[in-house]
């Protein structure tokens, strides 16, 4: 079986080598099922933070393959934030998002150890909330962190 998409390929090597190692047809269409809801809504999600923020949300890669987003804002550069959303595709075909946020800025900018603490503990922080907030919800909370 051959996947177009790069991006969908990496995300769903190692399941579809099992299921046609199995051949398993029940977890392979409802997988695939799952797995183009998840695709279709990250690329949507992505979409519409590029859109909202244009000024602030930079989208890596070129669509359909965009997985991750880098958030700066322009006014006060150095701290950029890049979220990185993959799909985790177990054997059974259950579909999981996997979200990692990382900060980064050079800490002469930060001006005080303080807040460069502060910007490494971001990544711990955002894994709180995200089952709490949900998706888009926690990467608003980013996107406003950067308006500060």
């Amino acid at each position: 079986m051959g996947v177009t998409d790069p991006l969908a390929e990496q995300e769903l090597l190692h399941f579809i080598q099992t299921v046609e190692k199995d051949k398993a047809l029940q977890p392979f269409f409802f997988g695939l099922i799952q797995y183009a809801e998840w695709h279709n809504n990250r690329q949507r999600t992505l979409q519409h933070f590029k859109m909202k923020y244009p000024e602030t949300v930079q989208l890596n890669g070129t669509p359909p393959g965009n997985q991750s987003m880098q958030l700066q804002n322009r006014n006060r550069p150095g701290l950029v934030f890049t979220v990185y959303w993959r799909l985790d595709v177990s054997d059974l075909g259950h579909v999981r998002p996997d979200l990692q946020i990382h900060a980064s800025a050079p800490q002469k900018r930060t001006g005080q150890k303080d807040k460069y603490s502060l910007l490494r503990s971001v990544p711990e922080q955002f894994q709180k909330v995200l089952p709490i907030l949900g998706i888009e919800q926690s990467i608003e909370v980013v996107i406003g962190f950067l308006g500060r």
